[in-house]
Order: C-alpha cells, then structure tokens, then sequence
C-alpha cells in the first residue's frame, strides 16, 4: 500500500495530494473526524497515511559534533553537524550534487530540524565543505593576501609550509582533473578543494538510510 505523507506544524496541517504530487494545506478539518488523518484516510482508502509532528525534533544543546542526522529541512536529508549550529549534507541543484551547510533551526536564519542520529562521523574525516584552496591551474596550495584597494590576490604555498594537508589523506588523485599538477611557474587561480571523503561518506550512509 502507497503512503501518504501528512504534515503538522504549529497548528497547521498539509499533506501531499497522491494525485496532483503537489502540496495541499488543511484549512479545516469537516466535524466527524477526530484529526486530519482519520480525514484523509476517508478520502483516500486506497492509502496508509503517514504523520510527521515538525514540531518535534532535537534541540541545538542536544546535537553532538561529528553525529549525522536525518534532518526535515529545505534541501537535506540528513547531515553530519559541525558542532555549531550547522549540518553538512550533500544537496542537489539541477544535475548538480554538492555539500552545502543548513543551520539548524534553533538558530538564527536555521532551516533544519534533526529528528534523529542515524551514524557517526569517523574521526579521520574533517567535517567541512572543503579542504583548503588550490590553484586550478597547477594543483599547488595557494592563499589570498592584502592587494590595492582591499582586493585580494592569490598566491601559491609551499607544500611544506601548507600544514592543513596531510599527505596520508591528501594526495594527487584529489586534484581537479583540470590541473596538471605542474610545479613551474604561474599565476595563482584558486579553486577549492572538495572533501569527497564526507561527500563519499554521507553518500553511502544516504543509500542506507533511505
């Protein structure tokens, strides 16, 4: 049997119509019926309805760093929390799938509501989007520093002196396929580095979970 999802926040309820698949609010619900959904149970038999409460969820004091969550938010699914106020989470834009941060929803401008800790994090993981800046052309570490009139250039680091990689994790093959891994000489062009250990990480507990 085909579920259908009911919502209720602060006193409102909603739901998504198996028909049109589009979002549809209850205003109302007509007398006879104890709760929305003794409601759509009449109105759609043929369906098991299913209720989420938004109201309930885990407070901001209650996250712990480095535990992934099953969020009800605008773009996650779930989300390793940074131990802030921010849940990293693989989101999809168009055909584009990437990590991006959501806030949790105790917090100002927060989207997210952890309903509950699915896995944990492993500790060689670092729980960020990327994992420094390098240049795109020849693959070294580069930095911004001070230029004329408050804008910023870039320049390239050392490897010996870039102490936020360790070669143990960092190695070439996590280099833009684009950068030729040329130490000559040229002009810096930072891109960042994306941490595909917590995007590959997430990815495989997202099968599991859903």
């Amino acid at each position: 049997m085909k579920n259908i999802d009911c919502y209720f926040s602060e006193g409102y309820w909603g739901f998504i119509n198996p028909e049109s698949n589009q979002w549809q609010a209850i205003d109302l619900i007509p007398s006879g019926f104890k709760n929305a959904k003794e409601y759509l149970q009449s109105q759609f038999p043929d369906y098991a309805v299913e209720v989420h409460d938004l109201t309930q969820y885990l407070k901001l004091e209650e996250c712990v760093r480095g535990k992934i969550y099953s969020l009800r938010s605008s773009n996650l699914d779930i989300g390793v929390f940074d131990g802030k106020n921010g849940f990293i989470g693989i989101r999809q834009k168009y055909n584009k799938r990437y990590l991006d941060v959501e806030y949790h929803y105790d917090a100002l401008y927060g989207t997210a509501k952890p309903l509950k800790e699915i896995d944990v994090l492993p500790g060689w993981i670092d729980i960020k989007e990327h994992l420094g800046t390098i240049c795109q052309r020849c693959g070294r570490p580069c930095k911004g520093i001070p230029g004329d009139q408050g804008y910023y250039a870039w320049e390239h680091i050392p490897w010996s002196k870039y102490v936020d990689y360790d070669e143990s994790i960092i190695h070439i093959n996590d280099l833009p396929k684009s950068a030729p891994f040329d130490f000559g000489d040229c002009k810096a062009s930072p891109t960042g580095l994306n941490n595909k250990y917590l995007f590959d990480f997430l990815e495989e507990v997202s099968r599991g979970f859903s």
